[in-house]
């Protein structure tokens, strides 16, 4: 909610970053007074670290990385995403990292999309968006002209209409 609260523009990064432990302390009925201060810092220091993957993501990117250029679309904190991804051992397959924060455009906003098309020199026609939200990604992604994965690894109904749907990370490689 709050996220969403951000990429509408609704509040700033400074209190989704102070305020999401707060509101979750209440949603669990707690007093939200009790969310430590400090709470919110050692999240961004230690969660990009966190290295857990889906499954077959490095073969799945090994593979799509010999054949494609790839970029990564985020609208995840410019402090966080290059750590994350060195964590993960990612970083080697993606030749750009569009931060949101750093183009001033969020994601479903066309503009990253064309932001991104000049960055890769690239059509629409010649792009293909893998998300695994619906509305950011995959809508975002169609609305500037691309096709797009839905990547819906627990099965969430909806009634978009998708270039194409996958449940696992090595499907890509079936369509690709």
């Amino acid at each position: 909610m709050m996220w969403e609260q951000y990429r509408l523009g609704k509040i700033d990064k400074e209190t989704l970053r102070d305020k999401r432990f707060a509101f979750t302390f209440w949603d669990m009925g707690l007093d939200a007074e009790l969310a430590p201060k400090a709470l919110a810092d050692d999240y961004i220091r230690v969660s990009p670290k966190k290295n857990y993957l889906f499954p077959h993501a490095h073969e799945v990117l090994t593979y799509l990385h010999k054949r494609y250029t790839l970029h990564i679309i985020t609208n995840g904190f410019k402090e966080a995403q290059h750590v994350k991804l060195d964590s993960a051992d990612l970083s080697k397959y993606f030749d750009e990292i569009i931060i949101s924060e750093l183009t001033g455009f969020k994601k479903p906003d066309v503009n990253i999309f064309y932001h991104s098309l000049e960055k890769a020199n690239a059509k629409p026609e010649e792009c293909l968006m893998v998300g695994d939200g619906l509305e950011v990604d995959v809508i975002g992604a169609r609305n500037a002209g691309w096709d797009a994965v839905y990547f819906n690894p627990y099965k969430i109904k909806h009634e978009e209409k998708v270039t194409y749907e996958i449940e696992s990370l090595d499907e890509l490689m079936k369509i690709l």
